[in-house]
């Protein structure tokens, strides 16, 4: 889906995902897809992820991912 993206903490850590698998749709709607889905990153670590993707006001493509707790 997206591997390949870097993702930031909030402490400036940088990490890539390697891998997304399992992903499970959490909601739909006409504008957003909300998924869940377990991530491998670069440094060998596992955790979930919530990944959304949707259009914003000007009609543009847009991806947001937050890992949970």
């Amino acid at each position: 889906m997206r591997e390949g993206v870097a993702l930031k903490t909030p402490l400036g850590s940088t990490f890539t995902i390697v891998k997304i698998k399992n992903i499970q749709q959490v909601s739909k709607s006409s504008t957003s897809i909300i998924c869940k889905g377990n991530v491998l990153l670069d440094n060998a670590r596992e955790s979930q992820l919530l990944m959304e993707v949707f259009r914003d006001e000007d009609g543009d493509m847009m991806y947001r991912f937050n890992e949970v707790n």
